[in-house]
C-alpha cells in the first residue's frame, strides 16, 4: 500500500502497519510529476519509513529550493 497526498503522522503510520499493511510506504508526487517523485523502500529503517518520503524514483531528478 501507498499513503500520498497529504503529511501522515508517525502514530497512524504504525496503527496501520500493525494493523493492516505491513508493507505500507509513504509517496511523494503530484499530477505534473505523473504521479509520483519518490518513495519510501521496505528494506529501509523504519526512522526513514515513518519521517520522510523515500528516495527519487529511477530517472527522476530532484532539486530543493
Amino acid at each position: 500500500g501507498i499513503v500520498a497526498g497529504a503529511p501522515v503522522s508517525d502514530t497512524l503510520v504504525r496503527e496501520v502497519r500493525e494493523t493492516f499493511i505491513p508493507d505500507l510506504e509513504i509517496a511523494y508526487g503530484m499530477t505534473e510529476t505523473a504521479p509520483t517523485v519518490s518513495i519510501t523502500h521496505a528494506d529501509d529503517p523504519a526512522e526513514k519509513r515513518n519521517f520522510t518520503v523515500g528516495r527519487p524514483l529511477g530517472g527522476v531528478e530532484t532539486r530543493v529550493l
